[in-house]
């Protein structure tokens, strides 16, 4: 969700260059432009003013692993089994948060 996001960011990564897309269909539209070997965080959820995207972060994260990407990680407010391809992340670990540039 933006607002999450953005305080991360600003809470931590406010020095480095980090492209935010805050839905996964703009994403996918600019995704060709990075390197497979590009850090992807990805939420679990993706929101609109109305609800939510149909395309989940596992099913993103899938899709870009599809495509040969190889540093996925998914952040999410719970915990659950994931593929090997993707790096779970809770968004109440603040040791994992705060160095999510080192993973």
């Amino acid at each position: 969700e933006k607002g999450w996001m953005d305080y991360l960011i600003d809470k931590y990564y406010k020095e480095i260059k980090i492209d935010a897309y805050y839905d996964p269909i703009s994403f996918l539209d600019d995704v060709a432009q990075y390197p497979l070997d590009t850090k992807m965080f990805l939420d679990n959820y993706y929101y609109t003013e109305t609800g939510s995207y149909d395309l989940e972060g596992t099913m993103l994260a899938q899709k870009l692993h599809e495509m040969g990407f190889t540093r996925l990680f998914l952040l999410s407010g719970e915990a659950f089994q994931v593929p090997d391809y993707l790096t779970l992340i809770l968004k109440t670990d603040q040791d994992n948060l705060s160095r999510l540039d080192e993973l």
